[in-house]
């Protein structure tokens, strides 16, 4: 069975996929993907990278959106302005290009979002045929996994910083 991980911050997305049960997933560079999350909002969506960000004119970039997923926040002007469903489904879509259709989806999200914005962000993903099976904050994510790796249990602090916001839990 194919499985893929999906993180999500405020500024970019990282996916990682491979065959569940398999010692090393995601061992080969080829499956993993990172992006910036920073659109172009000009005659067409188009992501930038780097410092071509700092090229473009406020009104015409959509950047540190996935705080507003579910609201009504605009990016843009005009034809080419958007919400925040919208950039993070074009995200998506390019994602979900590059790894197994049949895989089955988990998310990491930051702490700071709010539980309806989660099931957004899995409905998104569902509309555009992931198949999702659930989502963890960043953090739990990252105890589960100190957890199974020392198989004893102790106290962990994890703390999460993007570009919107720093969570301690």
């Amino acid at each position: 069975m194919n499985v893929a991980g999906i993180y999500i911050d405020s500024l970019s997305i990282h996916s990682i996929w491979g065959v569940a049960g398999e010692n090393r997933i995601g061992s080969s560079h080829e499956n993993f993907k990172s992006r910036d999350m920073i659109l172009s909002l000009d005659d067409k969506f188009s992501p930038l990278q780097g410092h071509s960000f700092s090229r473009q004119g406020s009104h015409k970039v959509c950047s540190n959106f996935l705080p507003w997923i579910g609201s009504n926040k605009t990016w843009g002007l005009g034809k080419s302005e958007t919400i925040a469903d919208h950039a993070l489904e074009f995200y998506l879509v390019d994602l979900f290009a590059q790894i197994p259709h049949e895989a089955k989806v988990a998310f990491s999200l930051p702490l700071y979002l709010t539980p309806k914005q989660t099931r957004r962000i899995e409905q998104i993903a569902s509309k555009i045929g992931m198949q999702v099976q659930g989502s963890l904050t960043s953090a739990s994510a990252l105890a589960l996994g100190a957890i199974r790796k020392s198989q004893t249990s102790s106290n962990c602090l994890a703390v999460e910083l993007d570009g919107f916001g720093l969570s301690l839990s």
